[in-house]
């Protein structure tokens, strides 16, 4: 695997029979091993519990929607309502 392999090559202060073992352990446990960005890995080894630093939603506006304007994003809301682009709820 071309990511196990970079991973390995980078551990410079490793000799090289440490450098085989490891890519040994990690092809083993390929499906730990992250592939990308957007890919965690996945191990059954130990039981994952994520718990929030708060119950405060995770999501928060990135700014308030000025008094201004709310009459015309109602009207535009009310026109993709009724085009049967969305629905309240």
């Amino acid at each position: 695997m071309k990511v196990i392999d970079d991973a390995i090559e980078g551990q410079v202060y490793l000799t090289g029979e440490q450098k085989e073992q490891l890519r040994q352990v990690l092809v083993r446990q390929h499906k730990a091993v992250s592939l990308g960005k957007s890919d965690m890995g996945r191990s059954a080894a130990v039981p994952h519990v994520l718990r929030p630093k708060s119950e405060e939603p995770a999501y928060v506006k990135q700014f308030p929607i000025l008094v201004a304007h709310l009459h015309f994003i109602n009207k535009q809301i009310d026109k993709l309502l009724a085009l049967g682009a969305g629905r309240l709820g």
